[in-house]
């Protein structure tokens, strides 16, 4: 199974699409609002993915555990803002 990419607010970055395990890590090690334990599995899980030591969906539902924990998830209605304002950033630089 691929990874459902996953839209998160985070705290300095705003909305990002989280594709797979690294871009999770990433967003958990430098940009998490609450390092609970949720949080502490998910960056275990998604380095394990990292190297081929966990399905990337044990990764991603550790991930996804983690988002909810901290609040942090994108409801479905937004995430069309989130696509517009990452478009946006991007072409504004």
């Amino acid at each position: 199974m691929t990874w459902k990419p996953i839209i998160v607010q985070l705290p300095m970055a705003g909305p990002q699409t989280i594709h797979g395990p690294y871009a999770a890590l990433i967003a958990l090690l430098i940009d998490w609002p609450e390092r609970r334990s949720a949080h502490h599995r998910a960056a275990k899980m998604c380095s394990a993915a990292l190297d081929s030591k966990c399905l990337e969906s044990e990764a991603r539902e550790a991930f996804q555990a983690a988002v909810m924990q901290a609040g942090i998830g994108v409801p479905l209605k937004s995430r069309v803002g989130a696509k517009r304002a990452r478009h946006s950033k991007l072409v504004s630089g």
